[in-house]
């Protein structure tokens, strides 16, 4: 029964039974007060919560416990609830888990204790779903947990995530707080984060990311803040790696970084970056065209997106080498070491707001040939009113329109080489030398091309579709779209 006394509304007695599940409750609330005092249990098929205690601004106590010790039966259970049939109809799940929490103090700083453990889980659509294989979440051996009061909590994490194919793995603690009333605002400081990342579309093997030293968080209503702070990122070993090596470990490092509102700013730089990393951005052409080797490279990266845009970043060769195939006097294979010089990509904007962007390559080595490029181009900041209407790449508000002109040029003398398979489609391969002088004009969406292009020893193969050219020559003159 539930009846008002005074300055409070007491909740007697509660019980409800149903063929499978119970259900009881009892409590008191003090509206004036803001605070009270209560139970309840539910025993329902593969569920239990248990909670007894007391909340006041400033005093209380009590514990919570939920199991769930049998996923597939709770939510069979939880199906014939009111409202919940429809959201749950295609859902299937399976496993079992524990939420623990407990309390002392009031509700405006409260000293906590909470526990979740989640041995195995496996939800997403039922097996008749079409997109049940890609869609289906699976965890595994999950725990996580926070000790502390509001003001200064300690938070740890850690657990297996797969979804699909691809899986994850993290371990994570921290310890923060908020001290704004109300919490408008709070810090914290990462002491340990490390994340590993399998899919099998970036290749076999582990991505690893582990911060080497604590880093600050800070966040408000429109503001978050990374502080500065460093991390290695590993590369899973692949066939085109130094074997003879150790696993080599790239070290990112970042400057303080701040989203607030519309702009995000941020500064850093990687070092030690392996080809492993290459192949993951570039894709498999990387593999098909025989690249080997130990070759390192350097980045950083000078970014501010906003109403203004500014970015500086390059990717440069810091030490190694590569080995690539090429063919001896007589036309046998062979790999020979790449003797690299240089091997640097830049991206940079100019003028006062930003909007001019130029992209540079050069590429320079003993017996792997030598490139240098440079393109200049526009972006436009897009407006709140054109945000669903782009018409070309965008990030942080910033287009790369359709009409955006584009000026540049294109030198380049590479030798014969089975390395130039990287340029052809996924199952050709292809040979030859190649050497070109392109001047580059018009838009985006209608590029112009004016210059010379020479080939020769030209062979092109694919074993799939059974084609085959080889002993090519190539004497010829573009301009604009027409190859004569």
């Amino acid at each position: 029964a539930l009846r008002s006394t005074g300055d409070s509304i007491e909740l007697i007695a509660l019980e409800l039974r149903t063929r499978d599940a119970e259900i009881k409750a009892s409590g008191q609330y003090q509206p004036k007060t803001l605070g009270g005092k209560g139970q309840l249990s539910l025993t329902a098929p593969g569920i239990q919560l248990q909670t007894k205690g007391e909340l006041r601004p400033n005093t209380g106590s009590g514990q919570l416990a939920l199991t769930a010790s049998d996923m597939q039966q709770a939510l069979r259970w939880l199906r014939v609830l009111p409202g919940l049939a429809a959201p749950l109809e295609t859902a299937a799940a399976t496993g079992r888990g524990q939420l623990t929490v407990g309390w002392q103090g009031g509700w405006r700083d409260p000293q906590l204790s909470a526990s979740l453990k989640v041995p195995t889980l496996d939800w997403g659509p039922t097996p008749s779903a079409a997109t049940a294989a890609s869609s289906q979440l699976r965890l595994r051996d999950v725990q996580a947990s926070l000790n502390g009061r509001l003001s200064q909590m300690q938070v740890t994490a850690k657990g297996r995530a797969d979804i699909g194919t691809r899986r994850l793995s993290l371990e994570l603690g921290a310890e923060g707080g908020s001290q704004a009333k109300p919490l408008s605002s709070w810090q914290a400081i990462v002491k340990q984060l490390k994340v590993s990342v399998e899919d099998p579309a970036l290749g076999a093997g582990a991505w690893r990311l582990e911060a080497q030293r604590p880093f600050n968080l800070k966040g408000a209503t429109d503001l978050i803040e990374v502080g500065a702070g460093q991390a290695s990122l590993t590369a899973p070993t692949t066939k085109n790696s130094d074997r003879s090596a150790a696993p080599s470990q790239a070290l990112l490092a970042w400057q303080p970084t701040r989203w607030q509102a519309d702009q995000v700013v941020s500064a850093g730089s990687l070092k030690g970056l392996p080809l492993a990393w290459m192949e993951l951005l570039l894709g498999p052409q990387i593999s098909s065209a025989g690249w080997v080797g130990n070759l390192l490279f350097d980045g950083e990266w000078d970014v501010v997106l906003g109403p203004t845009l500014k970015l500086n970043a390059q990717l440069a060769r810091s030490s190694g080498d590569l080995s690539v195939l090429a063919e001896s006097a007589d036309g046998t294979p062979a790999r020979v070491a790449a003797g690299i010089r240089e091997a640097r990509i830049s991206v940079n904007t100019s003028s006062s707001e930003g909007t001019a962007l130029t992209a540079q390559l050069r590429w320079d080595s003993a017996r792997a040939g030598m490139a240098e490029g440079q393109l200049r181009t526009q972006l436009r900041r897009t407006s709140t009113g054109e945000a669903n209407k782009q018409d070309g790449p965008t990030i942080g508000g910033w287009t790369w329109p359709a009409d955006a002109a584009l000026s540049g040029q294109l030198k380049a003398q590479l030798p014969r080489l089975g390395a130039w398979s990287v340029l052809a489609p996924p199952g050709w391969r292809l040979r030859g030398s190649l050497a070109t002088d392109m001047a580059i004009s018009g838009s985006r969406s209608a590029p112009q091309f004016k210059g010379n292009l020479q080939a020769d020893d030209l062979a092109l193969r694919s074993v799939v579709d059974g084609f085959e050219f080889g002993h090519g020559r190539l004497r010829a003159s573009v301009d604009g779209t027409r190859l004569r």
